[in-house]
């Protein structure tokens, strides 16, 4: 089943399908009660909310995105039509005409008020920086959330099918709800306004972010008379608004009346507000055989109306008729899979079969250079056993920086924030490193230089010829851009690093990387006498070393 909440959207594929129940008791319900964060009115238990670990809502303010106020207005006024898939619920749904009439206004001048005025761009558009804007959202990643604007040939159709389920922009508006600052600036930096990293950071520089903005707001710009001269671009329906501090104080007890803060928490009001906003049932109050609320068919006056169907409901309604689940903690299974899941990190990764880049997602995927590597230079890695392939240290750095050491891959990798995945890599460590792992070599005085040494030699092109195909402590390989192997110990564990080498083909089917000690036994037999253990450790404490003055043999050695 398609869902239509963007959100949902971002999960389906894992949410209905029966790999689900088989490996997980986090049930559909469930993510469909955190992704939209029901435990805003309803006030869960300790253990409930820590399970749940809610999707917090955009931040409204001085610290949030500044929408303009034609497009405040349309989206207060009927979400899912100016933004299809939101997760933002009608809240005036059962408002008599007059009143929404009055809500629509006062709140627009509301947000207005405590948002500032929109951010205006640095540079003028023009043809060059949407060809530039173009190439950038179909390669870095962009359309493995979102759906692609162009099509490759013969895949029209396709396409549509993709559109339907992938996560949403701004909407048909987008182009009126943004200058092309501020959603530069939102491109360049969504976790200061969007903390729960659903909407990831790409690293991107700020000519970047601004390329990509001219892109999606193109419509500002209109085809005809375009050039390379460059031209101001303004949000369509601008028009000169000025906050009216009346309406902006009806606004404000609004705001609280239909229970906005509840999602919303922190948003500053400066206004005297009386209006005094409803409490909701607790959340273990909630009772699912009488469905009401939001559940009800036609919701009550003052209750929000979500845009979510049938099959939807039935599935939140079995998770709050197994509430006793939610008070347990997630395993460390479950809450990678759930992580994975909410942050949409399926999309280009796989996971004990499951995720991935596939069908028409693949057509989008692009290299830098022209390395001959199959898959392997434009396919993100898998994920099956990273735990125990990855050094928990340097997973922290690819999740909060997003380190990056395929030079050749065009993807980035996202990063989410802190608060959403620095717990992952314990959690990999836990899952993953096989209670009988080899330890890492121990360097005996003399003995470790010794190794090192004959290391050194299999690295070069006198040994194994490594150097052919992976760079090298920043130098360049003279064939394949490959890995930089001087960020093995940085990166590795040992006992991965030995059994990969060992079977590279078992770790990822049709690697690229040649077998030199099939079943265990040495190619090289000149290398201290062929002794495949004896070598792969040598190699090792080469790689895992610190300081690389003796390059391997095959590279230039810096004067």
């Amino acid at each position: 089943m398609v869902l239509l909440l963007s959100a949902m959207k971002r999960i389906s594929i894992v949410l209905l399908g029966s790999a689900v129940f088989a490996h997980a008791e986090v049930t559909p319900g469930e993510f469909l009660v955190s992704e939209m964060n029901c435990v805003a009115c309803h006030e869960p238990t300790d253990a409930v909310k820590a399970r749940l670990a809610s999707r917090p809502a955009p931040l409204l303010g001085p610290d949030g995105v500044k929408a303009t106020p034609q497009w405040l207005r349309e989206f207060l006024a009927d979400p899912q039509k100016a933004k299809p898939g939101t997760l933002m619920p009608d809240m005036m749904q059962s408002l008599p005409a007059d009143q929404k009439a009055e809500a629509l206004e006062g709140l627009t001048h509301f947000l207005a008020s405590i948002q500032g005025a929109p951010a205006r761009a640095a540079a003028n558009a023009s043809e060059t920086r949407i060809t530039e804007g173009k190439a950038l959202y179909h390669s870095i990643g962009c359309v493995q959330c979102h759906a692609p604007f162009t099509a490759p040939d013969g895949e029209e159709e396709e396409m549509t099918k993709l559109a339907a389920s992938s996560v949403p922009l701004a909407g048909p508006g987008i182009a009126k709800k943004y200058t092309v600052g501020e959603l530069a600036a939102f491109l360049a930096n969504p976790l200061k306004s969007r903390a729960g990293g659903r909407m990831p950071s790409l690293n991107l520089k700020k000519d970047e972010a601004e390329s990509i903005a001219i892109y999606l707001l193109r419509e500002q710009f209109p085809a005809a008379g375009r050039s390379n001269s460059g031209a101001q671009m303004l949000p369509l329906g601008d028009t000169a608004f000025v906050v009216d501090p009346a309406k902006a104080a009806i606004g404000a007890q609004y705001f609280v009346m239909l229970q906005c803060g509840n999602c919303h928490a922190g948003t500053p009001n400066p206004y005297t507000v009386s209006n005094i906003a409803p409490v909701a049932r607790k959340f273990g109050e909630l009772r699912p055989r009488q469905p009401s609320g939001c559940l009800a068919t036609a919701p009550k006056a003052g209750t929000p109306k979500f845009d979510i169907t049938d099959r939807q409901k039935t599935v939140i309604i079995a998770a709050l008729k197994s509430q006793e689940i939610l008070e347990l903690p997630l395993t460390g299974e479950q809450h990678i899979r759930r992580t994975m899941t909410v942050l949409n990190c399926f999309a280009c990764h796989a996971r004990d079969r499951r995720g991935g880049i596939n069908g028409l997602h693949r057509e989008y995927l692009a290299t830098i250079g022209d390395a001959d590597m199959g898959d392997e230079r434009k396919v993100p890695p898998h994920l099956n056993g990273v735990g125990a392939k990855l050094r928990p240290e340097w997973l922290s750095d690819v999740l909060l920086k997003g380190e990056k050491v395929r030079p050749y891959m065009a993807l980035r990798m996202p990063v989410f924030g802190k608060d959403n995945v620095a717990h992952l890599p314990e959690l990999f460590e836990k899952a993953d490193v096989p209670a009988d792992a080899h330890a890492a070599p121990v360097g005996v005085v003399g003995k470790a230089e010794t190794d090192a040494k004959w290391g050194r030699k299999l690295a070069g092109t006198t040994g194994l010829s490594c150097v052919a195909c992976h760079n090298f402590a920043g130098r360049k390989s003279p064939g394949v851009q490959g890995l930089d192997l001087a960020q093995t110990g940085e990166r590795l564990r040992f006992d991965w690093f030995r059994r990969y080498l060992l079977d590279p083909q078992s770790f990822r089917a049709g690697t690229r990387m040649p077998p030199f000690w099939p079943a265990g036994v040495a190619v090289n037999k000149d290398v201290l006498n062929g002794d495949a253990e004896a070598q792969i450790r040598a190699l090792w404490l080469y790689l895992s070393q610190a300081d690389f003055t003796l390059l391997p043999d095959g590279l230039v050695q810096e004067k």
